[in-house]
């Protein structure tokens, strides 16, 4: 009776090692991953099925592991491989859902393969790669596998010592018979893993034919309804490119002219009026006289910090910038159009007017089909210089070829300590030695010591800039200059700035962790302002640009309420997440020259919604002396009513609705949707989000293909 009852408590015991391999590989699966890898993506509210589904997918792919260890009856090696299986799974996640998007995307690596080992590190920034995991993942890997192996070896110490009398018949046939025993229950987890796998893949591929089929969502949402490991199985299956990807030239054309700023038609696609710039507005006044154009483009900066009701209302906290907006165009509904690509979508956007996939960082994309984009900027704007600055290594994001090649920009200042590049004193940062600030005073140090290592110092730009318009001797120079700045204030992670906000609110402490790093975070990027009020100071006939490239998406619900103060429901905190900073500030000429004082001589609010293409299209309209390429968006000075498009989850917003969850559903009950306008209903909003769906599959279609410039070509 003993032995049987050590017999039953022995398979008992064992059996349980898969339990706990289950349960800690799904704690990582969805909730750490979730957390902190997939933040930056809003994903669809799905119903309870197609959740239970994803989760039986990923229980699939685990049984089909699980079927080859099972064939090894040795205890110790079964554990062994379980052991790898959760080292390499964790790792390879990560990998997938986390760093992959520096290189490529959020989705895997061989969607678009990187060129060799070391450029991943490259594109991920120097050492941030490997520096993410060790510092925020490692430890829960090896607390993994310590609790895992600890019940593992405490049942095999038990299995030698308290069940060592448990025999067992080693004859040969016997053992050929368990061993036929194990073979048929591997097979059956194999089959019933694959069918499970292949069930779960067909429910998410009839549901996308009943829908528009915009790719970023595909993924997204097929991450959801398959599983995570499921994902990764079939993402090289994708009906979007096999089915949607050709291309009908004169069909599209007619199409997307239609709703073209230099198209016939006096509706834009939602149906209200196009608006063109009065004569008589002050910027058109002043157009001509504008020397210098300078895009500013922020790292990370939320509408928070222009929010004129908020958490620091009525206190000091980042005092140059709100002096800087109360003399400036503020744009106070201004959304981000960055998809996965973050900065260099956003680059993309307000340099070309180009909505980005959402799900492919497009500066990737566009080296791979060696793309060179005739409508950019720095090609239209002919009476314009153009500078470009980054503060990265050359290479990171594919910018070596994306700045130069994609858009353009003939003068490219960049920050790298690479040895190939050791002897280009001319545009890389990293050798200037002496760069002395606006006032002439002190010497700037052209690099800081963030994230564990160098990067360029935003303080130093004002002054190059400065230099370069100033002390440019060159011959072939153009009287007009157009600059290009990208900033690395206030890159995450945020726990490495030094500074501390001190806001007399009650609420301040009821902050998480990064809500509260990121308000600290902003007091050197309040710095950086500082250098360019000081700026604006010095030149003459100068516009700012000043704009966010996205917005720090890993802000939790609780810490946007308590920034604005008020409660809000999904949509409106998925619609605020998504908000960010925007202003135009064109400074007085008579400004003293040696003061960090702002005065400036556009002042105003633009409530209406606006987004970084109606940047590009309000740069085209004002500057470029010939259009000869379709463009789009809505001109930042009107009242024109348009729209934004998050390209990641397809989440709509116009002045008079909001809409997020179509791009999955046909059924009306389960779309999040808000309408601000009693005159339109439902139907309505319906049929203009499948319209500017339809627009984007268009674009996206030949952005992938390097066809846009035969796309946008208004003249044939």
């Amino acid at each position: 009776m003993l032995q049987k009852f050590k017999k039953i408590l022995d398979k008992v015991l064992h059996i349980f090692i898969y339990v706990i391999f289950l349960c800690l590989f799904f704690t990582f699966l969805y909730t750490r991953l979730n957390s902190n890898y997939l933040q930056t993506v809003t994903f669809f509210v799905i119903p309870l099925k197609h959740r239970a589904l994803a989760i039986i997918g990923d229980i699939s792919i685990l049984l089909v592991l699980f079927s080859f260890i099972l064939l090894f009856r040795n205890k110790l090696i079964r554990i062994i491989l379980m052991n790898l299986i959760l080292i390499l799974l964790i790792v390879y996640l990560f990998l997938n859902f986390g760093v992959s998007k520096y290189a490529t995307t959020i989705f895997p690596f061989y969607d678009h393969k990187i060129e060799n080992a070391s450029d991943f590190y490259i594109n991920a920034g120097k050492h941030a790669g490997g520096g993410y995991f060790l510092e925020y993942k490692f430890h829960l890997l090896i607390i993994y596998i310590i609790l895992f192996n600890l019940y593992s070896i405490t049942y095999l110490v038990l299995k030698k010592k308290f069940f060592k009398e448990v025999k067992t018949n080693k004859n040969k046939s016997n053992f050929s018979i368990k061993f036929f025993k194990r073979f048929l229950i591997s097979l059956s987890l194999f089959t019933g893993g694959l069918t499970g796998s292949f069930l779960t893949f067909w429910n998410y591929n009839t549901y996308l034919k009943q829908t528009v089929q915009v790719e970023s969502s595909n993924q997204t949402l097929m991450m959801q309804m398959t599983g995570k490991l499921n994902y990764i199985l079939y993402t090289s299956y994708d009906p979007f490119i096999k089915n949607n990807q050709k291309l009908d030239v004169l069909k599209d054309k007619q199409f997307i002219s239609k709703y073209s700023r230099l198209g016939n038609n006096s509706k834009n696609i939602l149906g209200n009026d196009k608006k063109n710039l009065d004569a008589n507005s002050e910027i058109y006044k002043i157009k001509d006289s504008i020397k210098n154009i300078i895009y500013v483009q922020f790292e990370s900066t939320n509408h928070l910090f222009s929010s004129k009701d908020n958490i620091f209302t009525n206190t000091d906290y980042l005092p140059y910038l709100r002096s800087l907006l109360k003399e400036s165009y503020v744009l106070d509904n201004f959304y981000s159009n960055a998809g996965v690509g973050n900065s260099a979508d956003g680059t993309l956007t307000v340099s070309t007017g180009l909505i980005p996939t959402g799900n492919r960082v497009s500066s990737k994309e566009l080296k791979r089909t060696k793309s060179e984009i005739q409508f950019s900027l720095p090609r239209l704007l002919t009476d314009f210089n153009n500078y470009i600055f980054e503060p990265n290594n050359l290479e990171f994001y594919h910018y070596n070829h994306f700045f130069e090649n994609s858009l353009g920009y003939q003068n490219r200042y960049y920050f790298t300590d690479n040895k190939k590049y050791k002897d280009d004193n001319k545009f890389n940062v990293f050798n200037f030695k002496e760069i002395k600030n606006l006032d002439g005073t002190n010497i700037i140090k052209p690099t800081l010591n963030l994230f564990n290592t160098d990067v360029i110092n935003d303080q130093i730009l004002p002054s190059l800039i400065y230099n370069i318009i100033t002390n440019n001797k060159d011959v072939n120079k153009k009287e007009k200059n157009f600059f290009h700045l990208n900033l690395c204030l206030p890159h995450a992670p945020f726990n490495y700035y030094k500074n501390k906000v001190e806001i007399k609110n009650n609420n301040i402490n009821k902050l998480s962790t990064e809500g509260r790093n990121y308000l600290n975070a902003a007091i050197d990027f309040d710095n950086v302002i500082k250098e360019f009020i000081k700026l604006g100071n010095k030149l003459k006939d100068t516009m700012f640009v000043f704009y966010s490239d996205h917005p720090h998406t890993g802000l939790n619900k609780n810490d946007l309420e308590i920034y604005y103060n008020k409660k809000l429901t999904w949509l409106e905190y998925v619609k605020l997440r998504q908000k960010i900073l925007a202003f135009i500030y064109i400074p007085d000429k008579n400004n003293n020259t040696n003061s960090d004082i702002p005065k400036g001589i556009l002042k105003g609010v633009n409530n209406n919604i606006r987004s970084h293409i109606d940047i590009y299209a309000t740069m085209l309209e004002l500057f470029a002396k010939n259009k000869p390429y379709h463009y789009f968006g809505t001109n930042i000075f009107t009242d024109e009513k348009t729209y934004n498009l998050d390209p990641r989850n397809m989440l709509l917003i116009t002045d008079d609705f909001s809409i997020l969850g179509n791009s999955v559903y046909s059924s009306k009950d389960e779309i999040m949707y808000q309408i601000n306008n009693e005159n339109i209903d439902l139907n309505y909003v319906l049929d203009k989000y499948n319209s500017i769906k339809q627009d984007k599959i268009i674009k996206d279609k030949y952005f992938m293909q390097n066809k846009l410039n035969e796309l946008f070509s208004f003249n044939n």
